[in-house]
């Protein structure tokens, strides 16, 4: 199985308050959908951030519906987390990320129920022997989230499952200065009795870790908000192995 891995889309952002900026995230949204359907991917991962504020207006909207077709046209599924940016507000129910999941044009990985984290059908998905796991943001609860997280996966039946994939909306210690509710090698090290990708969003710093043998992906920010580099990932999944191509959105593959 081939997928892409994108995070921090940050559609409507009007960097700067200027028009073209708004026009800049939407074409950095179309080439991460050039890329997966010319890559010929199964799946495109949205580690968080698709919008830059939870309220949308119809441009916005209209940017991430025009991009999801295409996608869907192209028989490639699309799953989501919420990140910092649009996951919901105070007093709200729904988010515009639940909308798009409702007309199918994604699928959004996260519970609806309380104090569980992986359910069948909403948080996690199998697709062609690849498990799909969602964890949106949780901002200080992020520690104690994914301690439940790897208490319930070690209950699942894993049959059939031969390459699993966790998305989360956080970050590793270390990589910026002076982000809080980052998580650090020690909590994530059990993950790895299931898991084999874990694919982040949320820092706009493309990385991998560890560095001599790397599990942990973050792609970065497709869209520059600062100095950074953007970049998405393809991923090929074979039964024993992986392949990876980094993908800069400014010059095409890299």
């Amino acid at each position: 199985m081939k997928f892409v891995h994108a995070a921090d889309i940050h559609l409507g952002y009007r960097q700067y308050n200027h028009p073209e900026r708004f026009k800049d995230f939407g074409v950095a949204f179309q080439k991460i959908v050039n890329c997966a359907v010319e890559e010929n991917v199964k799946a495109c991962l949205i580690t968080g951030d698709l919008f830059h504020k939870s309220s949308v207006d119809p441009s916005t909207l209209i940017q991430a519906e025009n991009g999801l077709k295409r996608l869907q046209e192209h028989n490639i599924k699309t799953f989501a987390i919420s990140g910092n940016h649009d996951r919901p507000r105070y007093g709200q129910v729904k988010t515009w990320l639940d909308y798009l999941a409702s007309r199918e044009l994604l699928v959004l990985l996260e519970t609806s129920e309380d104090r569980k984290f992986v359910v069948e059908g909403q948080s996690y998905i199998d697709l062609d022997g690849v498990r799909f796991i969602g964890m949106p943001w949780y901002g200080g609860s992020t520690r104690i989230v994914l301690e439940a997280i790897v208490d319930e996966l070690s209950h699942l039946s894993w049959s059939g499952i031969r390459y699993s994939v966790l998305m989360a909306h956080t970050g590793i210690e270390g990589q910026m200065l002076d982000m809080p509710d980052m998580l650090r090698f020690e909590d994530v090290e059990p993950l790895r009795e299931h898991i084999q990708y874990l694919a982040l969003g949320h820092l706009h710093k493309p990385y991998e870790a560890p560095a001599d043998s790397p599990w942990i992906y973050n792609p970065g920010a497709v869209e520059k908000t600062t100095v950074l580099t953007k970049h998405i990932l393809a991923v090929k999944v074979h039964l024993s192995s992986q392949s990876m191509m980094m993908v800069n959105l400014k010059s095409g593959k890299g």
